[in-house]
């Protein structure tokens, strides 16, 4: 076949070739052919991504790879059978330009969180909420060194798990569970030092109970063979050391979950972004900008508080249909109209520090009229108010097109318990945040996480 040219924007920036890491800036060519539903195969050059085919070994043979399960900016994530232990684990072999890099923290992290409990429990009840962590090493390839971590293999994301349904809509019953483990997971992950990051639904998948029990041969009847596509290049010239002769398209264990109602059981995945609450002047986060809290739009330093505003948000996007805040496609200045529009003005301090605001807001907060002639001579959509205060947004979360609940309401009870939990998450100043520790003492929470 004859590869089709792609255009330089199409391509994923590698943050091994991002100036941070010291390796220079952006290429200007595209080497691979693109191919939908894979990882970034501009990641396969040096300080990128390992080779890894079907069929694989690692330490001496211990891990043999069947499957792929996910991939990232930073890493590629495989399904491998653990021959020693005769177990299914997640293989997460890290870019080599991430991996060398001296703030890269994930493995130290996570060790922490499984070994290095400074509650002097090893076995503490809420760290079963939390991604369980086996065994970790270094490869070297053609790439450079890779640190690869072993872990528990879990089953699809709650973001998933909504998507799979009629109406993009938990049962409200599987919703208060979710957010109950979410919450004492993350006031596992908060005593020990840690900030996620990264919170939201994609970074919470469900436990596959029985799953260890499954032959390789099972696993490919179960949820079809690994599906190959030869990788070429542009050029046309043979593919090297480099890149494996083929890419794999993850596999998502929708049928398991199904039967097995796995979504009993969840954990909250993915340290890539975590850091130590002890690091006072951090600024950055690599969350979703719907996720992310109104400080870190103005500069200021980032901490628990910040896993605090994402939790609020992800439980809104447990329960309800969509974001709180505006998702795909959105800008700090639109993120930040939603939340004055749905928790009131900012802080003096930041309300003066945000030029945009005389577009959608007038000194005191009120909301201008929208000049739709003024966009549309950007050749930009108008912006669409939402103007509905937070406890509307809740209350209407639920409901499908039409103003109907097919997927079950809010009876009073949970309305009440969902307000009341998102009331004090949701607290524009860091310091007025209600901390993790104090919701896992919540009663429901408590009942729910453990019913």
């Amino acid at each position: 076949p004859v590869p089709t040219a792609i255009s330089r924007s199409q391509a994923i920036v590698p943050p091994w070739k991002l100036s941070s890491y010291g390796r220079g800036s952006r290429a200007l060519s595209v080497l691979y052919n693109w191919q939908d539903d894979v990882e970034d195969l501009e990641g396969y050059s040096p300080g990128g991504y390992h080779p890894i085919k079907l069929g694989d070994e690692f330490c001496h043979g211990r891990y043999h790879v069947v499957h792929t399960l996910q991939y990232s900016r930073c890493s590629t994530v495989w399904l491998a059978r653990d021959c020693v232990k005769n177990r299914y684990v997640a293989l997460k072999v890290v870019a080599a330009g991430i991996s060398e890099h001296g703030e890269y923290e994930e493995a130290e992290i996570v060790n922490h969180l499984c070994w290095g409990n400074p509650l002097g429990h090893p076995n503490h009840p809420d760290r079963r909420f939390v991604l369980d962590v086996f065994d970790q090493f270094w490869i070297h390839g053609p790439n450079g060194h890779h640190q690869c971590l072993v872990t528990e293999v879990l089953g699809p994301t709650v973001s998933l798990m909504k998507e799979a349904t009629r109406h993009d809509l938990l049962p409200v019953k599987t919703a208060r569970k979710i957010s109950a483990q979410l919450t004492l997971g993350l006031a596992y992950i908060h005593a020990c030092g840690v900030v996620h990051g990264d919170l939201h639904t994609r970074n919470m998948a469900s436990v596959l109970p029985n799953f260890d029990s499954y032959t390789t041969e099972q696993v490919y009847a179960t949820f079809g063979k690994p599906k190959t596509q030869p990788i070429l290049r542009c050029d046309l010239q043979p593919v090297g050391a480099e890149a494996p002769p083929y890419t794999v398209r993850p596999l998502i264990p929708w049928r398991i979950l199904r039967r097995e109602k796995s979504a009993e059981h969840i954990k909250i995945i993915d340290f890539g972004n975590a850091f130590w609450s002890r690091n006072s002047d951090r600024q950055e986060l690599c969350t979703p900008l719907a996720f992310h809290p109104p400080e870190s739009f103005f500069g200021e330093p980032v901490g628990p508080p910040a896993d605090i505003w994402a939790y609020g948000c992800t439980v809104f996007d447990v329960f309800c249909k969509e974001h709180l805040f505006e998702g795909e496609g959105a800008s700090s200045d639109t993120i930040k109209v939603e939340m004055v529009e749905a928790l009131g003005m900012l802080p003096p301090q930041w309300w003066e520090k945000w030029p945009g605001r005389v577009y959608w807001f007038s000194d005191d907060g009120t909301p201008r009229p929208v000049d739709v002639d003024g966009w549309e001579a950007l050749g930009l959509p108008a912006p669409v108010s939402k103007s509905k205060p937070l406890a509307q947004r809740i209350q209407e979360g639920r409901l499908t097109r039409g103003g109907r609940a097919k997927a079950g309401q809010f009876q009073p009870g949970d309305l009440r318990d969902v307000q009341n939990l998102l009331a004090t998450t949701l607290k524009y100043l860091p310091s007025q945040r209600v901390t993790v520790e104090e919701l896992s003492k919540v009663e429901w929470i408590r009942e729910q996480a453990m019913g």
